[in-house]
C-alpha cells in the first residue's frame, strides 16, 4: 500500500517540477483560456511512464475542469478556435479532445472548428 502512495507522490511532485519549464512556454497563462490565475501542471494522455514536458500542460482551474471531465467543456470556450492551432503537441490535443466533446453535444462552432483543422499523422496517431 505504502509502495503505491510513495509512487503516486514522487510522480505528483516530477510532474510539479515541470512547472517552471511550463510557466516560460505559457507566460504563466493558461495554455487554454490565457487565463493566469490557478495555474496547475496536468498530464495530457498517452501518459509516459516519466513525466514529460512534451505530454505536459499549464492549464487553470476552470480548464482543468473541463479537461478531467468533471464538468465537461463549457460552450463559451472559443478560445478553442485559435489554441487548436497551436505548434505545441500537448495543447494541441487537448484542444481537439474538447473539441470533439462539443461537438458530440452539436456545438455548430466547435464541429465546424474540427473540419477545418489539419492534424497532422503524428498528432492524429495520439488521438
Amino acid at each position: 500500500m505504502a509502495k503505491g502512495r510513495d509512487r503516486h507522490h514522487a510522480r505528483a511532485a516530477d510532474v510539479a517540477a515541470l512547472g517552471r519549464q511550463l510557466s516560460r512556454r505559457a507566460k504563466n497563462c493558461c495554455e487554454i483560456c490565457e487565463q493566469s490565475t490557478s495555474l496547475k501542471v496536468i498530464e495530457v494522455e498517452p501518459i509516459l511512464e516519466e513525466p514529460d514536458l512534451d505530454r505536459a500542460i499549464m492549464v487553470c482551474a476552470n480548464c482543468e475542469e473541463a479537461i478531467s471531465g468533471k464538468g465537461g467543456p463549457h460552450v463559451q470556450m472559443r478560445c478553442l478556435e485559435s489554441v487548436a492551432w497551436s505548434d505545441i503537441t500537448p495543447v494541441q490535443l487537448t484542444a481537439f479532445r474538447l473539441l470533439r466533446q462539443l461537438s458530440e453535444r452539436d456545438v455548430v462552432w466547435a464541429r465546424d472548428t474540427i473540419d477545418s483543422l489539419f492534424i497532422s499523422p503524428e498528432v492524429e496517431a495520439l488521438l
